[in-house]
């Protein structure tokens, strides 16, 4: 393996040399068509086959829960860092399914509790910024949820980046199905695709880091159509805080320094 150190960076298969990206730096090797062809095939990479297979899982759980965020995606920082924190998180819940190794399903509800808390952003987590009391309460039809944040002081409570103006609180549900293998495609497939990706996402009015906030802030979020949510789908809760800057007449979001939480899997 050798490492690139070209002006130009680029990736892909250059006659018998291997091109990628890693960790953020790039990287060249040898192509070798007949290594690729004994761990398809030989009976001593059956492991590393499995492995391969269910990590192909994680990757579309991943690229589901992509989609269910895609609205407020754009202000999660750094996604890449995030993307591999979530595959871990899958593959522990993989390592938990029923099924042959290679095979083993991706059971979310029931392991909904190991999804309560996970924070987007390491760097400015909920915690870190906002410290007000707050209460979230998911429906018991599990179709909607409730974020009641009392009276506070934001000039105690929130934590703003330099250049803050104001903030928003965030509160939204999605939807992920469980997802099994199935032989016949010969890859991951969600359980429930009628519901699987379904999101919805309010915001509060826009308030100042040094505002006293005299009213409770309330969030309703509620799935469209209020459908019957089956146990092959577990329904995430989030609760956030974004940024701004007030220029103009005008709110600037900022890129960086937003927080979002799954307040609760359930």
């Amino acid at each position: 393996m050798a490492r690139m150190k070209s002006i130009v960076k680029f990736q892909g298969l250059l006659d018998d040399v291997v091109f990628y990206q890693k960790n953020g730096k790039f990287f060249a090797r040898r192509y070798n068509p007949l290594a690729k062809f004994r761990i398809m095939n030989a009976p001593e990479f059956a492991r590393s086959r499995e492995n391969m297979q269910e990590f192909g899982g994680c990757v579309e759980v991943c690229k589901a829960l992509k989609e269910c965020i895609s609205p407020i995606k754009k202000k999660i920082d750094r996604y890449g860092e995030v993307k591999n924190r979530l595959m871990g998180l899958f593959k522990r819940i993989n390592l938990r399914g029923v099924g042959l190794r290679g095979e083993r399903s991706f059971d979310l509800y029931e392991n909904r509790y190991m999804i309560d808390g996970f924070e987007f952003n390491l760097r400015s987590q909920v915690s870190d910024v906002f410290n007000a009391p707050y209460t979230y309460t998911p429906d018991a039809l599990r179709n909607s949820a409730v974020l009641n944040i009392p009276p506070f002081d934001a000039k105690d409570y929130v934590s703003s980046p330099d250049g803050a103006s104001h903030f928003r609180i965030l509160s939204g549900i999605c939807v992920l199905s469980n997802f099994v293998y199935n032989s016949v495609e010969k890859k991951y497939l969600a359980v429930n695709t009628s519901l699987n990706k379904m999101s919805q996402y309010v915001y509060s009015d826009y308030y100042g880091v040094k505002d006293n906030i005299t009213l409770p802030i309330t969030i309703n979020v509620g799935l469209d159509g209020s459908p019957l949510v089956p146990t092959d789908v577990v329904v995430l809760g989030f609760m956030g805080i974004e940024f701004y800057q007030y220029v103009d007449m005008d709110y600037y979001p900022f890129a960086q320094d937003n927080a979002l939480r799954i307040e609760k899997a359930f």
